[in-house]
């Protein structure tokens, strides 16, 4: 090694040691009063003023509202930045760094966007204007500092601790501190005119929000003696003219929504905090006219199922005493309205129903703010409030005479949190939301569609339950689908029925899933563009209906825009649930560009179970409609291919059958669990909505006779879409093998014997098919089964089909594992420095156990990347993550690739961290450029390759520079000669 290269690293390794003193040392004095440092201790940089919370007033380059953060140069010198670093945490100073010379002037401004695309580079040729950090503001509260590169690094430090930011309002310096600025001048002096010197605290409430079923005393408080309260009860947001001025504790003898805030002269008022107290016994006496709720809701807009348009649409707000009062449903109700967790929407009550009039209109101008509060009387999620938007949500449940409507809520950084976090749904490792659906049932609810006298619907068959069972079974299938869940809602203190909480499969749907930022996803729907650039669904399209798919090569260049095995899942869920509204209607699909597959999503499955499975395909779709039946269309083209028909036949029997997820018992079993939390909460539902389609109210026994008439369709449901299949050419004429064990652990060994009524079995042992693609041939690692048991005595995947002629059948496939065997994925191969650019690096995993690794729904710590639900790791086989898709496939165009992540790999070492979905440690490696880590991989151009899986994989001794330059990303390194 270079001495003068050693003793720099030897001194470099000093400074660091001297710089982790001087964090103990002043890391307390700048986290004790960060919001106030004094200027003359801060370095000749500082952090001027900052947005966290850019509500579009301010666009970058690539025309998006990205956070920005202002320096000022206080000195009359011209200061080159490279060095300096940017960070939100104050565990990690150089968290970004300014890698190349940048100047900020005497004097003189730089505005620098902290949106996450990590552009250290200003290229006025390519239309960069700004350089970006690899971070975002956190918009509610977070930390914030500018680092020198000099050894007073931590003494010189701008640093700020900031608590809650507000859309379009800056934080900035203000003389010796910092404070809110209602006006932000980025790269200009900071406009004082009018500022808040802090954010008033919220205002608490005791007792907090949930059921009562005794009058009690409401206490609210404020942490500043110098604030007054102002409350109402009537959902409108207090301010400082309105609302009642508290002074003493407010009685509570009803159901009531309270809305507080505190205020105070020169400090921005409090966030409106909302407390929804609920009396089940009130509830259940809800009035027909309820004071301050108004009688009618709009006018109908058509003539349709005996409304004339024109004519007032009536409201409904009672509780049918028909069923309070009956001694079989009765005391179901209140117990019911326990039964599940509740959503308190509030809002200004002239607001609430002018979007509730006009359900009809959309966009953001029908969206209105709203309080949303959690209140869980099981405790499985512990309650909360936020503030968010409000719309009418849906097609067809938008019409008047639908009067329970479905609602969107937006959860924007202008109500004052850009995201709910909280984890709503159960076995998902998701819990950032921007946006969230409450389905009302729809045209399937006790409400819904009035459909005329010679095609009506009874809606005694109503179950709430169908579209839901459907999302869980994609999920269930593939892996990935949209989550979903029942809760009782109330408006304003009203019970409005029961709702599905879902998920809505769009981009930040898949980035949260599949990772990446949602700017790189985009999505459409039956109706239309949803987000983003629609070039690969429109190419999806073209290749579709151009066809010719029995072509290899064609055949090859669909798979790039459609996944096979995804799409075949979609389809058969659809058929197996025999989707009567549906491929015209009703689909979601996501997409990553700039080289992502097409993903489906069951979307709306209210229209299933009718009469168990149906292969429906539908017309060529509506006319106008911006895509035309676009699955029937992928669907037909990709049947002209051997391989995938074969491939959509291996689905069909994996669902199916065995334990496949679409088998009679699962099936049932998950039917069971989605309705089960239903059974005493549908009472209430009952008395809410039940009288508004026929004189005599639908009742909890006609939703278990509706419940149980689904269940009678799943049984032989799957041999009814397999005779079916058959008939119409989606399924060989033969049987696939059977094994005389189908998977499992065994403990020695096992005698596995194959059989089938005709025809040759062919298998293998190692994972592969028998069949070899594209031949149709025997694969040359297949076996044809003589009649003697295979002997088993280790983890072995076991694969057969029959053939007979030339025509094969479905794939019958099973895992075996010796007890005590297990997967045992690995960071195998890591290029973190690479030649050219962070857009070539890369990190390599390997399965070096026996068993096949699931990982679907791990994640990383390090970098940015969600697994699909679906991936399998099968024994010694590798999975390649990249950061760019181009750039990787340019260097490396014979490499597989897993998969795509957002942010990068810090050249002087960190920590690489992969969590299963459920948040287990799986593997992990801490590395550096330095302290005898091989120095090639630090910008020389190899990378960094495992060679010791038994040792510390945070031993630098542990791994070596690969051998070929550039490395061996799907492959073992060749050994070093």
């Amino acid at each position: 090694m270079n001495k003068g290269i050693y003793f720099r690293r030897r001194w470099g390794r000093t400074l660091a040691l001297l710089a982790v003193l001087l964090i103990l040392l002043n890391l307390q004095r700048l986290l004790a009063d960060p919001t106030t440092p004094n200027p003359g201790e801060a370095g000749p940089v500082v952090i001027n003023e900052f947005l966290a919370a850019n509500g579009g007033g301010f666009l970058d380059e690539d025309g998006d509202p990205s956070d920005w953060i202002e320096l000022y140069n206080r000195t009359a010198t011209d200061i080159n930045l490279v060095g300096w670093s940017l960070s939100d945490d104050p565990a990690r100073p150089t968290k970004w760094v300014f890698e190349d010379d940048l100047v900020i002037p005497g004097g003189g401004y730089l505005l620098v966007m902290a949106s996450g695309k990590d552009r250290s580079q200003i290229d006025a040729e390519d239309g960069e204007r700004y350089v970006h950090t690899n971070f975002r503001l956190n918009s509610q509260q977070g930390f914030l500092a500018l680092y020198s590169p000099t050894s007073r690094r931590f003494m010189d430090a701008s640093a700020i601790e900031y608590g809650q930011q507000f859309e379009d309002v800056s934080y900035g310096r203000i003389g010796d501190g910092y404070g809110y600025l209602a006006n932000p001048t980025p790269g200009a002096a900071n406009d004082t005119d009018q500022v808040w010197q802090d954010l008033l605290p919220a205002v608490q409430f005791s007792p907090s929000r949930g059921f009562y079923d005794e009058p009690f005393l409401l206490t609210l408080s404020v942490d500043d003696p110098e604030a007054v309260i102002r409350y109402t009860t009537d959902g409108s947001t207090p301010t400082e003219e309105h609302g009642h001025l508290y002074r003493e504790p407010i009685p509570i003898t009803t159901t009531t929504a309270v809305r507080a805030a505190a205020f105070r002269p020169g400090y921005r008022p409090g966030l409106a905090v909302t407390h929804t107290y609920i009396f089940p016994a009130d509830v259940a006496r809800q009035p027909a006219e309820p004071p301050g709720f108004p009688a009618t809701w709009g006018t109908h807009a058509i003539d349709f199922g005996g409304y004339q348009a024109g004519t007032p649409q009536e409201a409904d707000y009672a509780m049918d005493p028909r069923i309070v009062e009956d001694p079989r449903y009765g005391p179901m109700v209140q117990e019911g309205l326990l039964a599940l967790p509740t959503i308190s929407l509030v809002t200004d009550q002239d607001a609430l129903f002018e979007i509730y009039s006009r359900p009809r209109d959309r966009g953001r101008e029908m969206e209105r703010p709203v309080s949303v509060e959690w209140i869980d009387p099981q405790g499985q999620v512990p309650d909360f409030q936020l503030n968010a938007g409000l719309r009418i949500q849906g097609g067809a449940g938008r019409w008047e005479f639908m009067p329970k409507h479905s609602f969107r809520l937006f959860f924007r950084r202008e109500y004052g949190a850009a995201y709910l976090t909280v984890p709503i749904f159960a076995n998902s490792p998701v819990d950032r939301f921007d946006t969230l659906i409450l389905r009302g049932g729809v045209d399937r609810s006790f409400a819904g569609h009035p459909w005329a006298p010679d095609n009506p619907i009874d809606h005694r068959l109503d179950t709430y339950a169908r579209d839901e069972w459907a999302r869980a079974s994609q999920i269930a299938m593939s892996g990935l689908g949209s989550h979903g869940r029942f809760v009782h809602l109330y408006l304003n203190g009203l019970y409005w029925g029961i709702y599905n909480l879902v998920e809505r499969p769009d981009e930040s749907f898949a980035a949260a899933y599949l990772g990446g930022q949602k700017e790189e996803w985009s999505s459409a729907n039956h109706s239309g563009p949803v987000s983003g650039p629609q070039d690969r669904i429109n190419v999806l399209i073209q290749l579709a209906q151009a066809g010719g798919l029995a072509d290899p090569e064609k055949y090859a260049t669909m798979l790039e825009f459609i996944d096979p095995i995804q799409f075949s899942d979609y389809i058969i869920l659809n058929w197996y649930a025999g989707n009567r509204d549906w491929p015209e209607n009703n689909w979601y699909v996501v997409v990553q560009n700039p080289a992502g597959r097409n993903l489906f999503f069951v979307w709306d499955a209210e229209r299933t179970w009718e009469d168990g499975a149906a292969i429906v395909l539908g017309s060529d779709g509506f006319e106008g409609a911006p895509y035309p039946n676009v699955v029937k269309r992928v669907f037909t083209a990709l049947m002209e291919n051997p391989e995938f028909r074969l491939l959509f036949a291996d689905r069909l029997y994996r669902h199916l059958y065995h334990d496949g997820a679409l088998s009679q018992k699962n099936a049932l079993a998950r039917w069971e669990a989605i309705t089960a939390p239903l059974e005493k909460a549908i009472a209430a539902e009952s008395a809410r909505w039940g009288d508004v389609r026929y004189p005599e109210p639908i009742t909890p026994d006609d939703w278990q006779r509706a419940r149980a008439l689904v269940a009678e369709q799943m049984v032989g449901n799957a041999d009814r879409l397999m005779e079916m299949a058959r008939a119409q050419g989606f399924y060989p004429p033969i049987d696939p093998p059977t094994f005389s064990q189908q998977g499992g652990t065994f403990a020695d060994r096992l005698a596995l014997t194959l059989s089938a009524p005709e025809g040759e079995i062919y298998y293998t042992l190692d994972g592969s098919d028998p069949r070899q693609p594209g031949t149709g041939q025997v694969a040359p690692g297949a076996r044809r089964y003589q009649g003697d048991p295979l002997l088993l005595t280790t983890a072995t995947t076991v694969k057969a089909r029959v053939k007979v002629g030339e025509t094969w059948s479905a794939l019958q496939e099973a895992t075996f594992r010796r007890e005590g065997q297990r997967s045992d994925v690995r960071i195998t191969e890591i290029m973190y420095d690479p030649v050219g650019g962070n857009d070539y690096e890369f990190i390599e995993l390997k399965n070096l156990g026996s068993v096949t690794a699931r990982l679907g729904g791990a994640y990383f710590e390090g970098i940015d990347f969600v697994f699909p639900r679906y991936t399998r790791l099968a024994p010694g086989a590798f999975l390649v993550l990249v950061r760019d898709f181009k750039d990787f496939r340019r260097r490396y165009p014979e490499a597989e690739i897993g998969g795509i992540y957002q942010g990068r790999l810090a050249n002087e070492g960190e920590t690489i961290a992969l969590y299963s979905a459920t948040g287990q440690l799986i593997t992990s490696v801490t590395y550096s450029s330095d302290d005898g880590w091989p120095q090639s991989a630090a910008g020389a151009g190899d990378s960094l390759v495992l060679v010791d899986p038994q040792g510390d994989p945070n031993l630098p001794e542990s791994w070596r520079a690969s051998a070929e330059l550039y490395g061996s990303p799907g492959r073992d390194d060749p050994p070093v000669e």
